[in-house]
């Protein structure tokens, strides 16, 4: 099973379903979170997860560029938190075409997604050169 996938123990979170784990959290029912809220409160909860990280992962996963977390945004990004290193996550979504690499396209969308910036005449990455890049631009 890969970084970010369902399994049967990831949906339980301190013994609470992933998605009872929303409801909680969200207190006034609105049926979405802060990201900042929800940040703080992973802190309280003891999710170790850095401000940088958890920032790209909402860009990754707010589909509807909304700037809230919506219930169905919710479990992708805790099953993240719980189960993936940063670079795995952001390798995982990058890689459109599931290749095993990022391409020069990937990487411009990637980039522009997050508001990173890449060398244009970078024609492809591996995994590991990828997680260089990564790693450089969560560090700013």
């Amino acid at each position: 099973m890969g970084c970010g996938e369902s399994k049967k123990e990831d949906t339980d979170m301190v013994g609470e379903n992933v998605m009872d784990f929303f409801d909680r959290f969200d207190t006034d029912a609105e049926g979405y979170l802060n990201p900042d809220k929800l940040f703080e409160k992973l802190k309280v909860e003891g999710f170790k997860v850095s401000k940088p990280m958890f920032d790209a992962y909402i860009a990754l996963i707010d589909e509807n560029k909304d700037g809230k977390i919506q219930k169905s945004e919710f479990k992708p990004i805790m099953g993240y938190i719980i189960s993936c290193p940063a670079d795995d996550v952001i390798f995982k979504v990058a890689d459109k075409n599931k290749d095993g690499k990022i391409d020069k396209k990937e990487l411009s969308l990637l980039s522009k997604r997050l508001g990173w910036k890449f060398d244009e005449s970078i024609e492809s990455m591996t995994k590991d050169e990828f997680k260089a890049f990564v790693e450089k631009n969560l560090k700013k």
